[in-house]
């Protein structure tokens, strides 16, 4: 049997049923499949939605389209049985649910929230094209347009912090605002400072790795920075620094071959 999706011309009407091996139609009312009625209501009302929608039931899926939602409610035809309704559009959190529990319900989408921004250069303003935006993480969130600009959907947590980086300029952190709504960020770049370490003997006779870690909090920091001393030298420079409070790490093999100190870059 192959599966099969009918909508009705004004959407309120879809009907999902399988076609069976060798035959070529099928009647679309099949006293065999059961009807439920459901609305599809976006968090912010808008009515220019375009749902897409994904059945299973069982083995079988149906998945079909929508380019607008009807403003009536809707009735989905489909086999009887354990059946899960996927609602998904672009710019809402997707929902999942029993079809049973939704009928003559409401399957509310939620709007995701969007965290948007420019980039530029601090002397000159020009736009920095291919800029990356981190989550505290460390995992990429978005890459900046060639006129500077990124927009992203957060489906997950809210970050209260991003971290922003490109080829020539200092790392820079911004802080997000705490309500989650859509923000926009206006983000300057400048190509930033440098810190130079020295080792004092003995150490500098083995490799020594190094992190420069920007302080957020009195017990947080995050890592800008990072590179390693080869052995037999006892100097490193750590560029590209942004102006603000470090926490500069020296690092050895063993688990307690740490040294931490704190320096501000102006």
């Amino acid at each position: 049997s192959r599966p099969f999706v009918w909508i009705s011309g004004d959407a309120t009407n879809t009907v999902a049923g399988l076609i069976p091996g060798g035959a070529s139609e099928v009647p679309v009312l099949d006293e065999t499949l059961i009807g439920q009625k459901l609305t599809v209501a976006p968090s912010d009302g808008s009515r220019s939605v375009a749902p897409a929608f994904e059945l299973r039931c069982g083995d079988n899926v149906w998945t079909w389209s929508l380019a607008r939602l009807p403003r009536q409610a809707m009735k989905v035809v489909h086999p009887a049985g354990d059946c899960k309704l996927t609602v998904a559009a672009e710019g809402y959190k997707k929902v999942e649910t029993a079809l049973a529990a939704a009928n003559a319900g409401t399957i509310y989408l939620q709007r995701l929230p969007v965290i948007s921004g420019s980039v530029t250069a601090a002397v000159t303003g020009t736009p920095l094209g291919r800029a990356e935006i981190f989550l505290p993480s460390g995992k990429l969130l978005a890459t900046t347009d060639p006129s500077g600009r990124f927009r992203v959907l957060v489906d997950g947590p809210w970050p209260l912090r991003l971290r922003v980086e490109s080829f020539g300029r200092a790392s820079h952190t911004v802080n997000v605002p705490k309500v989650i709504a859509d923000v926009d960020l206006p983000i300057v770049l400048s190509t930033g400072g440098s810190v130079v370490v020295t080792l004092a003997p003995p150490l500098g006779k083995e490799a020594v790795r190094w992190e420069a870690r920007r302080i957020v909090e009195d017990t947080k920091d995050e890592k800008v920075r990072s590179g390693e001393i080869p052995a037999g030298q006892s100097t490193a420079t750590m560029e590209g620094l942004d102006s603000g409070l470090f926490r500069i790490v020296l690092l050895g093999e063993g688990p307690l071959q740490r040294m931490a100190v704190p320096v501000r870059e102006v």
